[in-house]
């Protein structure tokens, strides 16, 4: 798309049980080919629960960012295994202001 100011956001929900130890993170990348891919936004979650069962819960994270013509960016978390798909739970967007 255009250059300009752009509003970022994701969201994903995950699955803990009580063994969860690292904490669960989401980064949001800007991607740069020929250079070493830029962290615009880290959220995390230390999700400690006693159950042993599912606790579902989620990070939320939304910034504003000048990009270029022709920019990537991507999301990426620590453990896609525990990420819960289901529709509306975990999603990523992008707008032009």
């Amino acid at each position: 798309e255009k250059a300009g100011l752009y509003y970022i956001y994701a969201q994903v929900s995950f699955c803990t049980k009580a063994a969860a130890s690292a904490p669960f993170t989401l980064y949001i990348y800007l991607y740069l080919p020929m250079e070493e891919d830029r962290l615009l936004m880290r959220g995390l979650n230390t999700h400690s629960t006693s159950t042993a069962v599912c606790d579902l819960q989620s990070i939320r994270e939304g910034g504003v960012f000048e990009l270029r013509e022709g920019d990537m960016i991507f999301v990426n978390v620590t453990d896609s295994t525990i990420v819960n798909y289901s529709h509306g739970s975990t999603y990523f967007g992008i707008f032009k202001l």
